[in-house]
């Protein structure tokens, strides 16, 4: 038994009577070709697939479908932007934005309803608010509610008295659940579903898709032949653009900026985003918006989201240290055509003629 199981491992043979007998010489040799032979074959073969691969993969990156579907959610325009891979079966579009419609108007129903019953975004809000000092303020429902600049029901904004806004912030609590309004992370957090879908079901979601969920957007992979997403920066003093943001791979951008949401009474500008030190729209000066760039954090659209409104309220000085702290990069666009950077923000951001680099 032990003399078979040898032979069967140093490739001799066994004789009629059960002995090893050694192959010729010749034999041995012609043996050694053929199986030199076979395995040229299998590499051969192997080198085929791996290349017929390869290909494959190469003509998906050169030749992928680009589909693209728009919708509404949220008081917001919706654009999703998908390369479909011909080797799967993946979604189109237009059913990727039935799902996140789906999904963002039972989220509306909830925040609008009972927000605090999402405990995750509440715990997180109100973590943010704690290290901003209130800059991101996620209990302010009885100030925004005063000044209806965001009304839903068509009726017009109002400029409220002092002695209405004091009172009103005396309702200001974001300890308290029920002054809870998630309007500045409320979009944020739904881009940080939307990724998360996409890790969680890698073989049915697009590898690569741009959202843009009313300003705020979500990059995942890239264009065909792996060419970066071109995202621009609107310009919050024009029709035209800021600058061009070059994203490969999983990027989230949050815009905060007066320019979009207000309204003006007797020649004054109010617009919707709130300093609830005062009350009152925040007084920004010669800043136009600001623009936070996440990535890799927990929560990184909820967190960008929540960081450009506190970067907006607070100003440039002021924001740095939030955030760095957060390992955001960030861009302040400024009237004068200015524009300043936090972070790697300007690796990924070409600015048009319209703005420069404060030096």
């Amino acid at each position: 038994m032990l003399l078979g199981r040898f032979a069967k491992r140093s490739g001799t043979s066994r004789s009629a009577r059960g002995f090893a007998k050694p192959l010729p010489a010749i034999q041995r040799m012609e043996a050694m070709r053929t199986s030199a032979k076979q395995n040229r074959r299998i590499a051969a073969a192997a080198a085929s697939v791996f290349a017929l691969g390869f290909v494959a993969f190469v003509l998906w990156r050169g030749s992928g479908t680009i589909d693209a579907a728009q919708g509404y959610l949220m008081g917001s325009i919706v654009n999703i932007t998908t390369v479909r891979n011909p080797l799967k079966k993946s979604p189109t579009a237009d059913s990727l934005l039935q799902q996140f419609e789906a999904v963002g108007r039972k989220c509306e129903e909830l925040w609008n309803n009972s927000p605090a019953s999402d405990t995750e975004l509440t715990a997180f809000a109100r973590q943010i608010a704690e290290e901003t000092d209130g800059a991101f303020h996620p209990g302010l429902k009885a100030l925004i509610n005063l000044w209806n600049i965001e009304s839903k029901d068509g009726s017009p904004p109002y400029v409220p008295t002092a002695s209405e806004i004091q009172a009103a912030l005396t309702l200001c609590d974001w300890t308290d659940d029920s002054a809870l309004h998630f309007g500045a992370i409320g979009k944020g957090a739904m881009l940080d579903t939307a990724a998360a879908f996409q890790t969680d079901n890698p073989l049915s979601f697009p590898e690569s898709m741009l959202l843009d969920f009313g300003g705020n957007i979500l990059s995942l992979g890239s264009k065909t032949l792996g060419k970066p997403w071109r995202v621009a920066l609107r310009d919050p003093q024009g029709g035209g653009s800021a600058g061009i943001f070059t994203l490969s791979g999983r990027y989230f951008i949050s815009t905060s900026g007066g320019y979009e949401k207000y309204f003006i009474q007797n020649g004054i500008s109010y617009h919707h985003i709130f300093d609830s030190r005062t009350g009152c729209p925040a007084e920004t000066g010669n800043l136009l918006s600001v623009s936070v760039v996440t990535s890799g954090q927990d929560h990184a659209g909820a967190l960008g989201d929540a960081l450009s409104t506190a970067a907006f309220v607070l100003g440039y000085a002021k924001a740095i240290p939030i955030l760095e702290a957060h390992d955001c990069a960030a861009v302040f666009l400024y009237k004068d055509g200015s524009a300043r950077a936090v972070g790697t923000v300007r690796q990924i951001l070409t600015l048009t003629e319209s703005y420069r680099w404060y030096k």
